[in-house]
C-alpha cells in the first residue's frame, strides 16, 4: 500500500482520532484517498476494515476505561450503588420475613 504525503498524513491523524470515526467517514477518507492515488483501490477494503475495526476496539477501551473510572470515583466518594440497595432491601426482606415467624 504505497501513500503520497497527504494521503499518509490523512490517514495517521484518522489514526490518531480513529474512535470517533464512523465505518461511513472512514469509507469517505480512503475514497478520497483512493481518488487522489493514495492507495490502490485494491486495498482500500482492507484499509477501512482494519480502521473500522480499531475504531471499535478503541471505542469498547475507552468505554471501559470510563466505566472503571467512575466506578472508582463513586467508591471513593461513597456513593451508594443500586446494587447496594438491591442488597440491602433484600436484607431487610429477609429480616422481616424472620419476624413474621
Amino acid at each position: 500500500m504505497a501513500a503520497s504525503g497527504g494521503s499518509l498524513k490523512e490517514l495517521v491523524m484518522a489514526g490518531l482520532g480513529v474512535y470517533t470515526l464512523t465505518r461511513e467517514r472512514i469509507e469517505s477518507i480512503v475514497s478520497g484517498m483512493v481518488e487522489r492515488g493514495g492507495i490502490k483501490q485494491s486495498d482500500a477494503g482492507a484499509v477501512i476494515d482494519k480502521l473500522a475495526g480499531r475504531a471499535d476496539n478503541e471505542r469498547r477501551v475507552l468505554t471501559d476505561i470510563v466505566r472503571e473510572q467512575m466506578d472508582f470515583t463513586m467508591r471513593n466518594l461513597g456513593v451508594v450503588t443500586r446494587d447496594d440497595l438491591m442488597a440491602l432491601a433484600q436484607r431487610i426482606e429477609r429480616i422481616e420475613n424472620l419476624l413474621d415467624t
